[in-house]
């Protein structure tokens, strides 16, 4: 399968080629930035929390909470197309 190379942040994730992330962040600016928001408000005020991202897909979710602040994050995902 094909991928591609797409920034988030400070991070960089592949994403198979037909995946569409790249298509709704380019259309709708603000498709998933309230969860960075969110992540960040709660690491202010619980500053030894984690994160556990279930059904983490190719890692945006994560990389976007680590945008905003190291938070630690879990990823799980059992989808061997996105692992």
């Amino acid at each position: 399968m094909m991928s591609k190379e797409y920034q988030i942040g400070r991070y960089q994730i592949i994403l198979p080629s037909d995946h569409l992330l790249d298509a709704y962040q380019s259309t709708w600016l603000r498709y998933d930035k309230a969860l960075g928001y969110i992540a960040h408000a709660i690491f202010e005020k619980y500053p030894k929390s984690s994160a556990i991202d279930i059904g983490a897909n190719v890692g945006d979710s994560a990389a976007l909470i680590r945008q905003y602040s190291d938070i630690p994050v879990l990823c799980i995902e059992g989808n061997p197309n996105f692992i």
